[in-house]
């Protein structure tokens, strides 16, 4: 066979900057097969017509298309390359990776908030009023004098629980007050995730709307009438929760606390 015209494959990689070895796999695969290889030697040639093609495949490669997928786009029985698909499907991959990749900074952008938030509350010494994200609890009783920062395993029972009802749980947790009409109950809490479409919650899941607080550092949560002795005394039923702050400087041996005393009524059924 006349080779004039053709590339060997150390050509073709130093033309397109594909390495040998990927091209070999390309052809192993199906998506780029040699125009001509060397019955004596097994030296793979490829035809210049085919550049358009190694330049598809590192386009998809790019962008995250699987390149067993290629032929999709590909048909090469008739030598055609459907541009048209393969730059839509790019585009669709690209749209939903900037929708991660900003969902992603928006998560960054509310830590960095509440980081500062947490700060402010360990540098003073005073209440202050914050207006928090809604969150999902799982809640149980607790005995009272007992406390899930002294006793892991408690958290960890929660924890379980809730993987057993389908909910992932994250954060340390803590405890928790509720209280209103003559009556106060304490509760161990874990935050966990809540699917909005999910028809009927557990009735261990606490819904608590984004509202205002009153959050304040402290070491525990029997502290809590004594620094809202207001909300303690008003009407209508609020909680009081114990939460692990976000601080620069996090030490996992010396945790520091905050209490959170909610500022709207809480929608329950559990007093």
């Amino acid at each position: 066979m006349n080779k004039e015209g053709l590339l060997q494959i150390g050509e073709l990689s130093r033309f397109t900057g594909v390495n040998a070895k990927s091209l070999r796999y390309y052809g192993r695969i199906g998506i780029l097969p040699p125009a001509y290889v060397e019955p004596e030697t097994a030296y793979r040639y490829y035809n210049v017509r085919q550049l358009p093609i190694v330049e598809a495949i590192q386009l998809c490669v790019e962008l995250g298309i699987p390149l067993r997928e290629f032929q999709k786009y590909y048909d090469a029985e008739n030598h055609q390359l459907n541009y048209t698909e393969l730059f839509a499907c790019g585009e669709a991959l690209e749209r939903e990776k900037l929708t991660e990749h900003l969902n992603r900074l928006t998560l960054l952008n509310h830590l960095q908030t509440e980081l500062c938030r947490c700060e402010q509350i360990r540098r003073l010494d005073v209440n202050v009023q914050c207006r928090l994200c809604a969150m999902n609890l799982w809640i149980e009783p607790a005995v009272a004098g007992s406390s899930v920062k002294e006793d892991p395993a408690a958290l960890s029972r929660l924890m379980y629980a809730a993987a057993q009802d389908g909910h992932k749980s994250f954060g340390m947790g803590g405890q928790l007050f509720l209280f209103g009409k003559g009556q106060k109950k304490l509760y161990n809490y874990i935050e966990i995730d809540v699917a909005a479409a999910e028809p009927q919650p557990s009735p261990n899941v606490l819904c608590l709307p984004e509202g205002e607080y009153l959050c304040r550092r402290a070491d525990s949560i029997w502290e809590s009438e004594r620094f809202f002795p207001e909300q303690f005394a008003s009407d209508g039923v609020k909680v009081v929760m114990e939460s692990v702050l976000l601080i620069g400087n996090y030490d996992f041996e010396e945790l520091v606390y905050e209490l959170r005393c909610s500022l709207f009524c809480p929608s329950t059924n559990l007093l």
